[in-house]
């Protein structure tokens, strides 16, 4: 389950791991809100089966309050996947962590993995005041009874590990296993040297705001 298919790590780690799994002869499905194949990973999007569920035209076009309208979307597209009768036996959650309780409520036989980028509330303004923080107290509240909630937590550094198990005290540090974020080695090696092209490496998303241009 993920929120948007575009260009970005954790879209890359998303589409990676269900290639793995389905070369291991797993059937994979992706659930997503919105995914353009205009902007994401190219053939990438034809070798994986991607249903589209609740990508309405007015939660894209607004941005404010941009985790609570994430929330709904990810709710309607747990109760239209418990709806169809599909058969889950292992749903993977990455970007939106708060609604694992409501998908074990919902698929109660399935095994809940979450991957952990980094914990959203560490990301939000700061200092919090006003009706800013008593709108974000209770998300960051589910985030953490969540995140301690799942069967298994991945995240994808050492880095991680340490401020996830800070904001989750009742998550003991050992059970928090760490998986790096796969690279496509082939791609570079049958490309040619490296020393005939200029390299860049990106430590980040290709997004508009990353003003990439610099």
């Amino acid at each position: 389950m993920h929120p948007e298919l575009a260009i970005g790590g954790a879209e890359r780690l998303i589409l990676q791991a269900a290639h793995a799994l389905q070369k291991e002869g797993h059937k994979i499905t992706i659930c997503a809100n919105h995914a353009d194949p205009a902007f994401g990973f190219g053939k990438i999007h034809t070798d994986i089966q991607i249903d589209i569920i609740g990508g309405w035209r007015f939660f894209q076009k607004t941005r404010r309050p941009r985790v609570l309208l994430a929330l709904v979307h990810a709710m309607y597209m747990v109760i239209y996947l418990a709806w169809r009768g599909n058969e889950v036996d292992l749903i993977i959650s990455d970007l939106i962590p708060h609604i694992v309780p409501f998908t074990k409520w919902m698929f109660p036989k399935a095994r809940h993995l979450l991957y952990c980028h980094f914990p959203d509330q560490l990301l939000t303004v700061k200092p919090r005041t006003g009706l800013y923080s008593a709108y974000r107290w209770p998300i960051d509240l589910l985030e953490k009874y969540a995140t301690e909630s799942v069967d298994s937590v991945l995240v994808n550094s050492k880095f991680t590990r340490i401020w996830l198990s800070r904001i989750s005290p009742d998550l003991p540090l050992e059970n928090i296993r760490i998986v790096y974020p796969g690279v496509a080695i082939s791609d570079v090696t049958n490309a040619g040297s490296l020393r005939d092209r200029r390299t860049i490496l990106s430590i980040g998303r290709f997004t508009f705001a990353k003003n990439h241009l610099l």
